[in-house]
């Protein structure tokens, strides 16, 4: 699974929590992608699995992600837009520790979900996350 959001979890909710201590724009060397999916997806996709009439699936893997990896300061910056806030423009500081590197911040992944979709007919709600962010707007 992508990293999932919906209400109360994901850019949206992380943008309204934002404070000024975002780090610098990222350059090209460090931009690292990453795969989403809305949680409303998630369920569709599980549905559509099991009231398919095709067999299992024989131990095929799924990827749960929607069709459109992208940077997370892209992302960010969309729902900073969404809101009509504006990000923070602050840089890191030389007395910052060093942040120890994680799945979340080491990872740099294009995850493809057309299995899935081929297999079962799965349709997205929200095909890119700026769908989804627009979706979780109107709740």
């Amino acid at each position: 699974c992508g990293g999932i959001y919906g209400p109360g979890r994901g850019p949206l909710f992380s943008a309204r929590k934002s404070t000024a201590t975002k780090s610098a724009a990222p350059t090209e060397e460090t931009v690292k992608y990453v795969n989403r999916i809305l949680v409303d997806d998630i369920c569709g996709a599980l549905l559509t699995a099991v009231s398919s009439d095709r067999p299992t699936s024989g131990g095929r893997v799924y990827n749960l992600v929607d069709d459109d990896p992208a940077p997370r300061s892209e992302v960010t910056k969309e729902a900073h837009r969404l809101l009509g806030t504006e990000s923070s423009k602050s840089t890191k500081t030389g007395n910052a520790a060093p942040r120890r590197g994680t799945p979340r911040n080491t990872g740099n992944k294009r995850c493809r979900n057309q299995r899935l979709k081929d297999d079962y007919g799965w349709k997205l709600n929200a095909p890119t996350f700026r769908e989804g962010l627009s979706i979780l707007l109107e709740l």
